[in-house]
């Protein structure tokens, strides 16, 4: 049994402030106010005798006792939440309800595409909103309840986030469609004769293109520096620029913009991108059916990541 001074909203907001490493946020993911997060703190720290967060750099960092607790804690909480779905009959044709995710844009055409296909025919009551990855910063927003899923280039160590691969991220190089007939093959000299379109600064950080061309002795000529992949795609289908893209994209816009796809003649190692969610939406049974609709959409795809197939829901520590 519990003991009689403390209660579970205790508990609740211990796994919020460690998970999010914030007062504030974990206060607005919870839906209250700072001040009763941080009573509630206080009166957690005095049942177990230990401060269990100090203030660093704007938020807080969980103490050793603190991380002692994580674990069990976080565990508790989840077989609440999933005995209290266990018996829920969930059916998408009577459910109502937003889903907001981050996700790339190399992705959009294959999960968007059948997501739509998908609530249209089966949750009409449910609504999908995609928030850029350039208008977020993803772990916060999904720790604060602001998304309730992201798909990335990469997996990560935040505590209480869930990761489940995805997708290969294999590059290819796209030019309009008879750009060989006037430059020839697509070979390194042409590659680096050529000039380029690419994404602008910090969205190129996320798949370190250029760093792994000076590392083979190359550099990319850059004439545009474009916001999304789609810009790049429509420029390069109406120029002579050629860019540097992941396949998943290249192969699905093609038909689209006018565009022929060459293997690059450089070697560029393959990534993956992951589906991530916080581990308070694990049990949510229409998150969780959204999520399956997410992951089916590119299983048995040529972009299916290694490991599409295990069960979703390790969460990544």
């Amino acid at each position: 049994m519990l003991p009689n001074n403390i209660d579970l909203n205790l508990l609740q907001v211990f796994d919020a402030v460690y998970g999010a490493g914030s007062v504030s946020v974990a206060a607005e993911a919870l839906k209250v106010s700072q001040p009763a997060v941080s009573g509630a703190l206080a009166r957690l720290r005095e049942i177990v005798g230990d401060p269990l967060f100090i203030r660093h750099k704007g938020g807080v960092i969980p103490t050793a006792r603190a991380d002692a607790m994580s674990r069990p804690i976080r565990e508790a909480l989840n077989r609440l939440i999933e005995a209290m779905y266990e018996h829920d009959r969930f059916d998408p044709a009577t459910s109502k309800g937003e889903f907001r995710m981050t996700m790339v844009d190399i992705v959009e055409p294959v999960v968007g595409a059948q997501l739509g296909r998908t609530i249209t025919a089966e949750a009409p009551g449910v609504q999908v909103q995609f928030v850029p990855v350039t208008s977020s910063d993803f772990l916060s927003d999904l720790y604060s309840g602001r998304t309730h899923a992201a798909i990335q280039y990469f997996p990560t160590t935040a505590p209480h986030v869930r990761a489940h691969p995805l997708f290969r991220i294999d590059l290819c190089c796209i030019t309009r469609i008879g750009w060989q007939d006037r430059h020839g093959p697509l070979d390194r000299d042409a590659f680096e004769r050529a000039r380029h379109a690419t994404l602008n600064q910090t969205l190129r950080s996320y798949i370190p293109i250029d760093r792994l061309l000076a590392s083979q002795g190359s550099q990319r000529r850059i004439t545009c520096e474009m916001s999304g992949l789609w810009s790049i795609a429509s420029v390069v289908g109406e120029t002579d620029l050629i860019a540097v893209v992941p396949r998943i994209f290249a192969e699905r816009m093609g038909d689209v913009f006018g565009l022929a796809s060459h293997p690059c003649p450089f070697d560029f190692p393959d990534e993956v991108g992951f589906l991530l969610w916080h581990e308070r939406n694990h049990g949510d049974p229409l998150q969780r059916w959204l999520r399956s609709v997410i992951i089916d959409s590119v299983k048995g795809t040529a972009y299916a990541a290694a490991g599409i197939d295990d069960p979703p829901g390790e969460p990544i520590r």
